[in-house]
């Protein structure tokens, strides 16, 4: 039998307050409560987002999951959920990752914060603010510039999250790449067929471009170009 619309709004107001409470074990025990509530419990939703502050690892995470659970109902906590990619802690970083697909569409200020993470020193940062663009597919596909120089991280991880996330972006994206194969910058023709190398079937119409820029005149473009279509199965 389901609470009462009376009975669950107590329960939901008590739950809230408890947040507050000193005693770590029923913050998170009441953050996770309210995140099995789902949309029910949105008035939680401003509780949980200064939850997310919480000097204790496992009370941020549960903030974070409780945030998640509620849907685009709390679209409102994603500046600040972003700003946790940066957690010292991996658990706090991978329920981030989680929540943000959860929650679903976000704004593009939402995309503008994680394309500035792509440049964090951290590599784990980097990383994770790359998979996060690819969870977003073609709402991300803003970044793509921004994505094509992590394909040479230094970090394996974060080259694999940046293939992932090129590859979920690209069938927005690549109509607007291709061209840019004819570009009269070296450098241009050579990022872009890097990038749709890594756009999977997206990429399949720019297979007859980058087969001309096998005699490209630049020896990096021509390698690039070869690279790309190995990538994408093409075999002469």
């Amino acid at each position: 039998m389901s609470l009462s619309k009376e009975v669950l709004d107590a329960e939901i107001d008590r739950l809230i307050k408890v947040i507050t409470s000193s005693n770590i074990g029923e913050r998170n025990s009441a953050a996770r409560v309210l995140g099995a509530m789902k949309e029910s419990a949105k008035s939680a939703i401003p509780q949980l987002i200064l939850l997310l502050q919480d000097p204790q690892t496992t009370v941020r995470e549960g903030a974070a999951l409780a945030l998640g659970y509620m849907g685009e109902s709390a679209r409102s906590a994603v500046p600040q959920l972003i700003l946790l990619l940066q957690d010292p802690q991996i658990d706090v970083q991978n329920a981030v990752i989680y929540v943000l697909g959860l929650i679903g569409k976000v704004e593009e200020s939402t995309i503008s914060q994680l394309i500035t993470l792509l440049k964090n020193s951290n590599s784990n940062v980097r990383n994770y603010a790359a998979y996060t663009l690819g969870n977003l597919g073609s709402l991300a596909k803003s970044a793509v510039p921004q994505l094509i120089p992590l394909l040479k991280d230094p970090e394996p991880n974060v080259r694999i999250s940046t293939s992932h996330a090129l590859e979920e972006i690209g069938e927005s994206a690549a109509p607007q790449i291709i061209p840019l194969l004819e570009s009269s910058n070296p450098g241009i023709r050579r990022r872009a067929a890097e990038a749709l190398g890594h756009m999977g079937k997206a990429s399949l119409p720019a297979i007859p471009k980058l087969v001309s820029l096998l005699q490209d005149p630049d020896t990096r473009v021509s390698q690039t170009a070869q690279e790309a279509l190995h990538r994408l199965g093409y075999v002469e």
